[in-house]
This record gives C-alpha cells, structure tokens and sequence, in this order.
C-alpha cells in the first residue's frame, strides 16, 4: 500500500484542507492531538483490560499484551463489558471534542459542528487477522446524512507491525457499494476490492486519520504482541439530519444513565439535548439484505456468517429470527 498524505500543511488553510479531503476522501494529521491527553485515555482503557482479566500482569503503565489463551470480539457480551466501561471514561469524550479536532471539522463542514454521542471503540486482539475490521462505508451503519466526516484516533502506537488504518483513495464518490457479510467489526463488507487505492502509514497517539463517511476504509490485521486501541469519533452540521443511533451508546447495550452516572460536572452531559436536531429513524434495509445473505451462507457451513448471527442473536427484536440465528451458530460450531 502507499503511504497516506500528510495534510498539516493545510491547517492553516481551510480551502486546500478542504480540496484535499473532497478529492481524496480522508485527510492525514500527524500530531493534531496533545499526546499526553491521548496516554491519559490509553492508560484508562489499559486498566479496565487489566481488571477484566485480559491483559498479563507485569506490564508497564498502558501496556496491553494480552494474557495467552485470551480473546473476545463484538458482540459477545465479555466484549461489550469491557467496551461499556471504556465508553464511560470521560477523557475519551473530552478528547474527541478537542477544539483542536473540532477546528478542522469546522474547516470540513463549513457549519455548526455536531460531534457525534455515539463513537466506536476498537480493541484488536493481535494474531487475528480474521476480526481485523473488514472495508466497508460509515454511511450504512451510521446514515442521517452524507456530510459527515470521522476522525480515526489511535489510543497506541501503531507500527507497521501493529496495523491500524487503511483507507481507499477516492472511493468516497462512488455511491453505496454492493454488501456480503464478513467476521469483524460491523459484520459486512463492500464487494469491490478497490486494488492500487489503498493508503496505510503505520500511527502514533496523537495523529488523527479523518475520512468522509462514504470512504471505503478497513482495519490493518495486528500482527504484533499487544491489542490495539482506538476510537473512531464522528462529526457532521448540526443542521442536518442524524440518525438516531448515533445519539445512543454503541447497540444500545447501555443506558446513557449507566455510562456518565460518575461523571463530575461537565458540559459534555448531554450536550446534544440542547439542539434542535433533525433527527430520522435508522434504515435496515442494508442490514435485512445482510442478514438475508448469512442465513444462507450459514446454510452452506461458511463461517464467514458467524459475526453477522452473533448480531442477530443477541439483540434483533425478533424472536423468530434470533431463535433461528441461534440454531444456525450451534450448526457452524458442530461443523
């Protein structure tokens, strides 16, 4: 893959930060947040790991090499235990509403910024390359409107060796891409492979990889000894329409009373509560066609299925569905 390109030189110059990312599809800012800030978080998510039991004991303050035989992915209720307890760390949102970010969202969105209540975060676990984040758009699992843009911040270090994020030039202007389902986060792909466009720089906390929610973007497989750790935090007018989720803690596997309950005073409480947002209803359609498809690829032992009926299982508002969904796992598990 090419390196990205580093856009800082345009920080300071709203109109060429904003060519580039409207004809590559994502800006590169090395060094955009306060590095300690960013420690601060990484060590809070490090100790949550720690006391869940993932991580070795012995390590240095933020260290995240996991325990042998330890492992756990979305949506499995270990997992979102952990991601919860994250969400809950008032740095986190502190950091993803730094006016240092906001800044170039404002440069992006010529508007009012809204930055998003729900952000996603990633724990990676190295040497499973199969979970890595599949490519796929923001725009089908996020949707309200298409001038939105999200900003990739590394909570580690990512050497090559560690990955982080690629994403594929250009591919913002392409419209929605063909669907199939796939293990990882999100539990979909995009069909094209998108060859020759692809754009990787290994990361350091503090750097911030920006791409339009029409982007096609991927995770880089960890292939070191530790897990990897990151946000992904979204931004769009205030004006526009935002869909629903994006205003709820992450599947709604938490109450917002459950994640700022310890939170000392802070404008960030509910801060969205007083806009007077456009807000819609989110649309399944692409999630029923990827249901539709595990179902029968479940019915042909692919276990590419899995991530997409763990979803369907734990959370889908028909009981039908799930029972079936759970039928099938116990298949692929026997197969």
């Amino acid at each position: 893959m090419r390196p990205l390109l580093d856009a800082s030189a345009y920080l300071t110059n709203p109109a060429k930060l904003r060519a580039q990312a409207e004809s590559e599809g994502y800006l590169y800012l090395p060094g955009l947040l306060p590095r300690d800030k960013v420690m601060e978080v990484r060590d809070a998510f490090a100790g949550i790991l720690g006391t869940a039991g993932w991580l070795e004991e012995g390590q240095g303050p933020g260290g995240t090499r996991p325990r042998p035989g330890v492992f756990a992915v979305e949506p499995e209720p270990a997992f979102m235990a952990v991601f919860n307890q994250q969400f809950s760390v008032l740095g986190l949102h502190e950091l993803q509403h730094h006016p240092r970010l906001l800044e170039v969202m404002g440069h992006l969105l010529e508007a009012a910024v809204l930055v998003h209540p729900r952000s996603i975060l990633r724990n990676i676990f190295p040497s499973q390359d199969a979970y890595t984040t599949p490519a796929h758009q923001d725009y089908v699992h996020f949707q309200g409107t298409q001038h939105c843009y999200a900003a990739w911040i590394p909570l580690t270090d990512c050497s090559a060796e560690m990955g982080g994020l690629a994403v594929a030039a250009a591919s913002h202007g392409g419209g929605i891409y063909d669907i199939r389902p796939a293990l990882g986060a999100g539990a979909l792909e995009v069909v094209p492979a998108f060859e020759g466009q692809w754009r990787y720089s290994p990361t350091r906390m503090g750097d911030v990889v920006i791409h339009h929610c029409m982007g096609v973007h991927r995770g880089v497989p960890n292939r070191s000894e530790s897990i990897r750790l990151s946000v992904d935090a979204r931004y769009q007018p205030r004006s526009e329409p935002v869909c629903e989720d994006a205003l709820y803690p992450h599947r709604q596997f938490a109450a917002w009373d459950e994640i700022d309950a310890h939170w000392p005073p802070t404008p960030l409480r509910r801060y969205w509560e007083a806009f007077d947002l456009k807000v819609v209803p989110f649309d399944f359609a692409h999630y029923e066609k990827r249901d539709r498809l595990a179902f029968e690829m479940a019915e042909n032992g692919d276990q590419n299925a899995l991530s997409v009926l763990q979803r369907i299982h734990a959370s889908d508002p028909d009981p039908e569905k799930r029972a079936r969904a759970g039928h099938a796992l116990t298949q692929l598990s026997n197969a």
